[in-house]
């Protein structure tokens, strides 16, 4: 598969919009929590971005919800068995 220029740099300023959200501390617009897998979860509430790490780091998810982000959000903490927040 080839990448454009374009393509490779939103590609990359979206892996680090990622980064930088999954390896956040909690608190203030972040929630997230671990699952008992060890995924970690995290969503920024004023954004609506949302994120999934596998426990080797690697990113699993990340977009962005427009709508119903606190719904969303306990859709996935009672579906994932919230560890820890």
């Amino acid at each position: 598969m080839r990448i454009s220029r374009y393509g490779y740099k939103l590609l990359l300023s979206s892996y680090k919009r990622a980064l930088s959200l999954l390896e956040s501390q909690t608190g203030k617009n972040i929630v997230g929590f671990t699952s008992k897998s060890g995924f970690t979860f995290r969503m920024n509430m004023k954004t609506g971005e949302f994120g999934v790490m596998r426990p080797n780091g690697v990113v699993e998810t990340f977009y962005r919800r427009p709508k119903d982000l606190t719904a969303y959000w306990t859709e996935q903490v009672s579906r994932h068995h919230m560890d820890k927040i």
